[in-house]
């Protein structure tokens, strides 16, 4: 069980490097030992690449004399659960889970009454979005984007099906959002912005690893052909900056394979289900549960006796002494948001249930655990020194 490093090597630390060089005010958290503020700050662009799925050990395990890894300077860990809806927020916001209080793709919102999810913002059984209904996600998060304490012009590069979606529009606030379709035309976006003669800050998310590494698995040929063609192109591009351009590369996770044989359904497990009072919450490979008061003992009695293969359990008081959220004072719903324990899956197991409207599908690689593989991520530093 890996877990995150928020004391000075996660990439929330790396958003403290970047709000201090930025002139932001400061945060929660220390910043990143490997890369200070003040060296980000000598450079009048600075573009911060974030290659959703691109874990550090992968990486170096099928890429190893690429210019990405010849690049790596630090192995950071990215944050608790390793997923999208929690990392992602953490670029936007400077905040780790504990303090933006998202805390997975289905995530219990109770001033909404449902589970939600997260990014495209509606119920987790389907039907209209939150702000369709009226409902924002502004008045839900409790905090401001990270855009508006930086006294540097921001401009977003997001794939163009998200960059008008309610939670880019919400959380990159005065950030500038370009939308792309293309590989190339991500580069070429990059590099119009980056030519001009003026400070500003420049983010980018790419999220084809990852939907590649959802569909064929983390090995697969065309993951490992798509992650050949990223490294040639980012070359190529980092060759063409100019020496007032800090170009910084990380991810949000990593990913596992998860074979179909190390599923566990829940209704499966009658005994288990019938402890639950909600539908499993979080990650299929960290599952926030939420018991009914009088099955707490039948429910950790059956996950140590007959799940202890698959999984490891925690109490929301076990993972919040063991900061796996962050470190500090808590977002005031994020105790509600985590359940009353956490399945923690072992080696490649996940764990799935399914309520009404929703379709039985299987992703071959996964990710929100705490494997080596999902928490590590690189920093990839390209700048004239």
């Amino acid at each position: 069980m890996e877990l995150p490093d928020y004391h000075d090597n996660s990439i929330v630390n790396l958003m403290a490097s970047l709000t201090a060089a930025m002139g932001g005010k400061c945060t929660d958290y220390p910043p990143l030992k490997a890369l200070p503020h003040e060296e980000i700050a000598r450079y009048k662009k600075v573009m911060l690449w974030v290659i959703d799925g691109m874990g550090h050990d992968h990486l170096l395990r099928h890429r190893p004399e690429g210019f990405l890894a010849r690049h790596v300077r630090a192995r950071m860990t990215s944050v608790c659960p390793t997923t999208t809806a929690s990392a992602i927020t953490t670029f936007v916001s400077g905040k780790a889970p504990l303090q933006h209080g998202l805390t997975g793709w289905f995530t219990w919102m109770r001033e909404l009454g449902s589970v939600a999810t997260v990014l495209p913002f509606h119920p987790r059984g389907g039907g209209a979005a939150y702000n369709d209904v009226g409902i924002s996600l502004d008045s839900v998060l409790g905090w401001r984007s990270i855009f508006e304490a930086w006294q540097r012009p921001s401009h977003a590069l997001i794939p163009a099906y998200i960059a008008d979606s309610h939670f880019s529009r919400t959380t990159y606030g005065p950030a500038v959002r370009h939308g792309f379709k293309s590989l190339q035309e991500c580069i070429d976006r990059a590099g119009e912005l980056l030519s001009k003669d003026e400070n500003l800050y420049l983010y980018a998310y790419w999220s084809e690893l990852d939907r590649l590494s959802h569909m064929h698995g983390v090995a697969s040929e065309k993951v490992l052909s798509h992650l050949a063609q990223l490294d040639e192109a980012i070359e190529a591009f980092a060759a063409s900056l100019d020496e007032d351009t800090l170009l910084l590369i990380t991810a949000d996770h990593g990913l596992v394979d998860a074979p179909a044989e190390h599923t566990l359904w829940l209704h499966d497990h009658p005994p288990l289900q019938e402890c639950l009072s909600m539908p499993l919450c979080g990650e299929p490979r960290l599952a926030f549960c939420y018991v009914h008061a009088d099955r707490r003992d039948q429910f950790l009695d059956y996950v140590k006796t007959q799940l202890s293969e698959a999984c490891e359990v925690m109490s929301r008081e076990e993972m919040l002494a063991k900061g796996l959220f962050g470190l500090g004072i808590a977002h005031p719903e994020l105790p509600h948001r985590i359940g009353d324990f956490a399945l923690i899956m072992k080696g490649r197991w996940i764990i799935k249930d399914r309520i009404a409207g929703e379709s039985d599908f299987h992703m071959i690689g996964v990710h929100g655990g705490l494997s080596a593989d999902e928490m590590y991520v690189p920093l990839i530093v390209r700048g004239t020194d």
